[in-house]
C-alpha cells in the first residue's frame, strides 16, 4: 500500500490519541481526588460529631446546592418525627413497632451526610468538566446506593404504620410521603445527569464500571430496586 493511503489514517490516529490518554489521565486523578477528598470530609465529619457529640445533620454545614439543602431539610424533620413516634410506641405501644420506626430514624440520619455530600458534588460540578468526561459518575453511584437504601426504609415505614397507634399513623404516612418524595427526587437527579452529552464520558463511565440506570423501584412490598 502507498504512503498516500497510509497518511491519512495515521494522521488520524496521531490526532485522537493524545486526547484519549489526556481523557484517561484526568479521569484517573479525578477519581484519586475524589477517594482524598472523601477521606477528609469523612475524618472531619466524625471529628465534629465526636467533639460535639451532635448528629451527623446537625454537624454537617450548611449543603450549598437547592437539593442538597431540601434534601437535608426533610431528613432532620423525618427523624425528629420518627423519634416522637417511636417514643410513643415504647410508652403507649408495641416495643417492636418502636424499635422499627427507631431503626428507619437511625438510619435515615446515617445516611444523610454522604447523600447530601453525594447530592452537592454531582450539581455543582462545572460544566467544562461535564462537557469533557461526563458527570460524576462515583456520586451519582452513591446516590443509586441511597436511592436502594431509602426503598428499604419506606417497606419498614409501611409495615409499622399498619401496627402503629392510631395517634400516631398520620405521621408516619407524613413521612412516609416525604421519604417516597426525597427517593423519586434523588432518582431525577441521577437520570438528569446521566443524559448529559459529553466528549468522553464513555471513556469514564467504563472506567467507574457505571450501568445506567434504569427505573426507581416502585413496588415498595419487594426486596430489591432496579436503582441499585
Amino acid at each position: 500500500m502507498s504512503k498516500k493511503y497510509l497518511a491519512k489514517p495515521i494522521s488520524l490516529y496521531s490526532f485522537h490519541l493524545p486526547l484519549l490518554i489526556l481523557a484517561a489521565v484526568f479521569v484517573a486523578t479525578s477519581t484519586t481526588s475524589y477517594l482524598i477528598s472523601d477521606r477528609v470530609v469523612a475524618g472531619n465529619v466524625l471529628g465534629e460529631k465526636s467533639n460535639s457529640g451532635k448528629s451527623k445533620s446537625d454537624a454537617q454545614s450548611e449543603p450549598s446546592t437547592p437539593t442538597a439543602k431540601e434534601h437535608k431539610k426533610t431528613i432532620k424533620n423525618l427523624v425528629q418525627t420518627l423519634e416522637q413516634v417511636a417514643e410513643t410506641e415504647s410508652i403507649v405501644g408495641d416495643p417492636d413497632v418502636s424499635d422499627e420506626v427507631s431503626d428507619v430514624a437511625q438510619s435515615s440520619e446515617d445516611a444523610v451526610v454522604d447523600t447530601v455530600g453525594a447530592l452537592e458534588k454531582v450539581e455543582s460540578r462545572s460544566a467544562w468538566k461535564s462537557l469533557l468526561v461526563g458527570p460524576d459518575y462515583k456520586n451519582l453511584g452513591q446516590l443509586r446506593s441511597s436511592i436502594a437504601q431509602t426503598s428499604n426504609e419506606i417497606r419498614k415505614l409501611t409495615r409499622a404504620m399498619s401496627e402503629v397507634n392510631p395517634e400516631s399513623t398520620a405521621s408516619v404516612q407524613t413521612q412516609l410521603t416525604a421519604l417516597t418524595q426525597e427517593r423519586q427526587r434523588i432518582y431525577n437527579v441521577i437520570t438528569t445527569n446521566e443524559s448529559k452529552f459529553s466528549l468522553f464520558g464513555w471513556l469514564a463511565r467504563f472506567m467507574a464500571g457505571y450501568a445506567p440506570t434504569e427505573s426507581v423501584e416502585t413496588n415498595d412490598s419487594s426486596s430489591t430496586t432496579s436503582a441499585e
